[in-house]
Order: C-alpha cells, then structure tokens, then sequence
C-alpha cells in the first residue's frame, strides 16, 4: 500500500514541479545555480557520475538486472522493470518534446534535445529504485540492506545534482527527474496492489 502513496506524491510532485516552474517560481534559483563558480576537482567528479544516468548505463544495468532476476526465478519483477524503464523513456522523451523547454547555456557536457524532465535523472532513479525494490529489499542481512539502500539513493541524488552542477538543466527539470523517476519505479506495484484489491473486492461481494 504504501508504493500506491508514494507513486501518487510523485505524480502530484511532477506537476507542482512543472506548474511552478511556468509561473516563476523557479526563475531566481535556476538562474543563481546556473552562474555560480564551477571548481575543477568537482567539474571532474559529476562528469563521473553523471554517466550513471546516461541511456548506455541504464540499459547494461537493465539488462544485468533484468537477467539476474530472470535467473534467480523472479521473472515478474523483471517485468516490472522492462515496464518501468521503458514507461519512463517513452513519457519523458513526451514531454521534452510537447513542453520543448530550453536548456540552460553554457552547459558543460555535450546535450541535445529539451530540458525538462532531466532524462537522466529519471532513468537512474527508475533504475536504482528498482534494484531496491526487487533486490535489496530481498536482502536478509539487515546491514548489506540498509547499505545497498543508501548507495543507491546516494547515486540517485548525486546524479540530479551533476546535471545541475554541470549545467546541462535547471533544477526544476531534475526535481521533475526525480518525481517522474519515483512515479514509473512504483507503477507496477501500484498497478499490481490495485489489481489484487479489485479481486480481493468482487470475491467479497
């Protein structure tokens, strides 16, 4: 139950997000974080991470988790993931093109189409919750859990802020990211809790 409430904050996020940023609510810190002083040393780190978020990482590490629960006899949750990735993929691209938001200038990596959402911010959020929601969360071993659990939202975080830092979006596309992210995670579950209560519902009538 408690995947239906988070897919529902994250939808309703996306739109505050949005809403917000086309009445201009965003306009002073987009602007500020877009100009503030870049160091090398952190230039350097965030073109390392960013990566983590790009189409070529996302799909070996779809492919290696999907496989891997495939495997392990989880072919339900692999399932759930093709339709969580590829859910986000479609949407986001969408919505670049319907809402065609222009990119901050000057960025500092090599970018094409719209700004909003961060694609890559959704993507390795998609990615990185599935891995704790179809593997992490099967883990025994309390510490390895909660350990796996904070690299992968560490990597969540750290990716969002690299497409800020570098200048490749503002940060009203990565809290979008972030939100799209979430709500396409927690979309089969949704769907699936919904389904079994539908059924639990008409067999109780």
């Amino acid at each position: 139950m408690r995947y239906i409430y988070l897919n529902l904050i994250a939808f309703f996020g996306f739109i505050f997000t949005y809403l917000a940023f086309h009445y201009g609510y965003f306009l002073n810190i987009n602007n500020f974080i877009a100009n503030i002083p870049r160091t090398d040393f952190l230039v350097w780190l965030f073109f390392f991470v960013t990566d983590l978020g790009s189409l070529v990482f996302v799909s070996i590490g779809s492919v290696f988790l999907i496989t891997f629960l495939i495997v392990k006899g989880y072919g339900k949750e692999a399932f759930y993931i093709a339709i969580a990735l590829l859910g986000g993929l479609t949407s986001q691209t969408i919505i670049k093109n319907i809402l065609a938001i222009s990119r901050p200038e000057n960025g500092l990596v090599a970018y094409s189409g719209y700004s909003f959402p961060s694609g890559h911010t959704n993507m390795a959020t998609i990615l990185f919750l599935s891995f704790c929601f179809y593997v992490v969360f099967k883990i025994i071993d309390r510490k390895k859990r909660r350990l796996y659990f904070v690299i992968s939202i560490i990597v969540i975080i750290l990716v969002g802020l690299s497409r800020v830092y570098l200048n490749a979006h503002w940060v009203s596309d990565v809290l979008a990211g972030w939100c799209l992210g979430i709500f396409w995670a927690t979309v089969p579950m949704t769907l699936n809790n919904f389904v079994i209560f539908k059924h639990k519902f008409l067999n109780n009538v």
